[in-house]
Parts: structure tokens; sequence; C-alpha cells
């Protein structure tokens, strides 16, 4: 019995049963406020032409744009809505796919291994995520966010590769897809330019000579990238309504907003270092610790001063300073931070965690002989831990996907589809506006895994103006005010 609870295949079984609820409450999942606006403009507009609207008149991320013109294109409902449940299996995939494709641009351990540290980082990032429904379950919001994390894992698997390969066509070739990758990363969001950036450096101050070529070649995408991303028309007009709202802009304005944005992004990496599962999954991370370090231990590549381990920690410097400096263009723009900001800070707060781990195992030696004498019954009893808090405790993020998926989601949905059919019917007989009840009468009826938002009595909400659009209605209300909660539009 014991043999069978402290086994790699029970690990297997409750790190896949871990995920599982994220995956099987995509078929509940339903679009939300920007997701009918743009799926209207989408389905009106054409795949090229939207594209064309969203970079001359709403923003220069030309990555995200074609995603939205994809997902948004579908001319009947139906068929949006498969997409719509689609897209997270989408997402989750592409996460745990592109980790495993990083993990293995750095670590020399099996594949099995690698595609079992995989499915512990997503199940951590997922676990402590600010607001997992915007993330995987809002297209809008996951086009941009969701699809950053989903590149820039698969930039550090590219450009890992490139710069170990010993073929010269293996590192051009290599080196073309990371050029690729970098294009791509940074239309998705024009914040990802200073990250990118931040990684060539490293790039250039840890690798051979013969590498420089291959950077240089980055320099130029990323420059050109950037370039078509922060020069776009559409950034332009969002700058001249954001002064016509009233903000201004100037050098104290900026320092105000970066001293804001500093203080607050510290508030949050002190509430995700309190975190008991991550420090039981830090422990278990010791152990695989040591197999790097043994693997690094006498690495030779790069200036003297910054070899292993001195380079993990420019990398955890590096992270730190972009992370600190995430919110600052939504900050000079909106005056707020909204949570999907906050979800990819966490994504970058994570492997900075495990690189300071990493860094501080390199540099003290002399406490590896007691590191490397943890019982192997410890070791198997913290996984235990681990997934027990996982699985059953009440603030998990899988015990609530469990819990909405046997009790929330199906009504949910149902109410949705039943608003689907009460708009199409009001339609049908020419009735210019409807009402129409929230979607739960309690607030213990939302399933917050997916559920963001509500419409409002009023009609004029931008919410219910999108709903409206998208169904050729002149206004839809609400009978009376839904159920509160903490999230609102603007929040996420």
């Amino acid at each position: 019995m014991l043999r069978f609870v402290t086994s790699r295949k029970l690990e297997w079984g409750l790190l896949l049963v871990s995920l599982l609820p994220f995956f099987l409450i995509s078929a509940y999942n339903h679009p939300t406020d920007d997701d009918f606006l743009d799926a209207m403009r989408g389905r009106t507009e054409g795949f090229f032409h939207f594209q064309t609207l969203l970079y001359t008149q709403a923003t220069g991320r030309y990555t995200s744009s074609m995603l939205y013109a994809f997902g948004y294109g579908f001319s009947d409902l139906q068929s949006w809505l498969v997409l719509i449940k689609l897209a997270p299996v989408c997402w989750l995939l592409g996460l745990l796919g592109s980790a495993y494709f990083a993990l293995g641009a750095v670590l020399t351990f099996r594949r099995s291994e690698r595609a079992r540290f995989a499915l512990w980082g997503v199940l951590l990032f997922l676990y402590g995520m600010p607001l997992l429904a915007t993330a995987i379950y809002w297209y809008c919001g996951a086009a941009v966010y969701t699809m950053g994390c989903i590149m820039t894992l698969l930039l550090v698997g590219a450009a890992g590769r490139a710069l170990q390969v010993a073929t010269a066509a293996a590192r051009w070739g290599w080196g073309m897809l990371t050029t690729l990758i970098i294009v791509a990363l940074i239309g998705c969001n024009e914040a990802y330019i200073g990250g990118v950036m931040g990684g060539i450096v490293l790039a250039l101050l840890l690798g051979p000579a013969r590498n420089r070529g291959l950077i240089l070649g980055w320099v130029l995408a990323a420059t050109a990238g950037g370039a078509a991303s922060i020069l776009a028309p559409g950034n332009f007009v969002r700058a001249d309504v954001t002064t016509a709202n009233g903000l201004k802009f100037g050098i104290g304005r900026l320092v105000v907003v970066v001293v804001k944005d500093v203080y607050v992004t510290q508030g949050h990496w002190t509430e995700w270092s309190n975190n008991a599962l991550l420090w039981v999954a830090t422990i278990l991370f010791v152990p695989v610790a040591l197999r790097v370090h043994a693997h690094y231990a006498n690495s030779a590549s790069g200036l003297k001063w910054l070899r292993y381990p001195h380079s993990l920690l420019l990398a955890v410097i590096l992270l730190a300073g972009f992370m600190l400096l995430m919110g600052v263009p939504t900050l000079l723009f909106s005056n707020d931070i909204p949570q999907r900001i906050w979800n990819y800070t966490y994504f970058l707060f994570l492997p900075t965690w495990f690189l300071l781990i990493q860094y501080l195992i390199g540099v003290s030696s002399r406490w590896h002989p007691w590191l490397q004498a943890m019982p192997h019954a410890l070791s198997s009893s913290l996984r235990i831990l681990f997934f027990v808090l996982i699985l059953l405790g009440s603030g998990s993020a899988v015990n609530r996907a469990y819990v909405d998926l046997a009790f929330r989601a199906p009504a949910y949905s149902r109410a949705y589809q039943a608003r689907y059919a009460a708009i199409q019917s009001a339609r049908q007989a020419g009735q210019p506006t409807v009402a129409l009840p929230p979607l739960v009468e309690r607030a213990y009826q939302y399933p917050m895994t997916i559920f963001l938002h509500d419409l409002e009595p009023r009609a004029t909400n931008i919410a219910n103006l999108n709903l409206a659009a998208y169904f050729r209605i002149d206004s839809i209300s609400l009978t009376h005010p839904p159920v509160p909660t903490a999230r609102h539009m603007q929040d996420y």
C-alpha cells in the first residue's frame, strides 16, 4: 500500500485528475461583454478587413487581432458557441505543450520527467492565477495574454535550442523559428517588447561569439515587431480618447505611475509568496535543482563573471524588472491595472521564483549534502500533501472548478441558452427592446471558474449594448439588478 501511495503512477493520476475539471468545464463556457461586439464586427467585416479595422482604430496587437478575426468571424451563433467552448481546451493544451517544449531547452531529463514537470508548472499557474476566468475562458482576453504566455514558452524553447545546438544548419533553423516567434509574441501585446529585449541581452552576455549573428537578427525582429505594434494608428486613436477623457501625459505623471506600479506589484509578490502550496512545490523542487546544478556547475559559456549560477541572478533581476513595469502602460492610459495583467505577471513570477531557488542552490554548495539526504518518504509525503491541498482545499482553483462543474455550471449554461432563445424570439416578433432576468438569483450560483460579468439593468451599459448589437436588436435590459459580485467589466 505504501509503495502505491508513493508511486509515480499515482502522481501522474493525481496530476491528470487535478487538471481535468479545467477541460471539462469548457463545455459550459459562454461569450461575455467584448466577445459579442467583436463577434458582430467580425461577422460583418470579414477576416482581413476586421484585422485592418482593429489595427487602424483600436490596437496594434496584430497577432491577437488575427486570433480575433478567426474567433469572431462565425456567421451563426451555434457555430461560434462551439469555438467558445473549444478555445479553453486549446489554450490549456497550448500551455502544456509549450511548457514541455521550453523545459526541453533547459533540462536534460527524460521526456517523461519533462512532461511531469510541465503538468506541475501549469497546475501551479492555474491554481494561483489571480483571475482564471479571464485567462482561459474569456476569448477576448486569452487571445492577448494567454497567447502571450504560450508564445513566451515557445520563445524560450526555440531560443534555447538555437543557442545550444552544435551544427550551423540546426542553429540557423532554430534561429529563424525564434525570429518568427519574437514577431508573433510582440504582436500579442506591445508590453512584451521589454521582456524580449531583456532576454536578448541575457543571450548576448551568456552565449558564445558564434551566436552574435543570430542575436542581431532577433534584435532586428524585435525592433520591427515593436515598431509595427507601437506605431499602429489604433494606438494613437486610443491615446486621443484617453486624453479627451482627462488623463494627461508628462514626466511627472509617468513618475507617479511607475511608483504606483512598483508598490502594487510588490504587494502581489508578497501575497503570492505567502502560499503554502508554492512552498511545498519549492521543497519538492530541491532534488531537481540539485540535478540541474550538477549539470551546469562546470559550464564555461558566457562571460566569466556571469557564468552559472550568477547568470541565474541576472535572469531573476531582468524578470523582476520587467514584472515591475508590466502595468505601467495600462496605468498610464486607464489609471488601473486589470486582473489580466496580473495573470501574466503571475506567469512570470513562477519561473522567477524557481530561478531564484536554483541560484541559491548554486551558491550554497556546503548545504548540498544535507539537501541530498532528504528522505524519499518525506518527498513522497509532500507530494501527497500538495495534491490534498489542490483537490480538497476550499480556496483551491481545482476544488472550485470541480464544485462549479458539478453544481453551478450546468444551470448557468442553461440560463444562457434561455437568454439567447428569448432574444431571438423577441427579434423574430419585431420587438425593438427586450427585458431579461439575471442569469442567476443567488451569489453562490455563479460558476466563478468561468463567470465574469452579467448584464446590468440599464440598457446603456456597455455589456448590454454589445449583446444587443450582436443580436441586431435596439436595446436589452434586465428586469432587476443582478446579484452583486466583486467583479465588474473594468476589473478584467
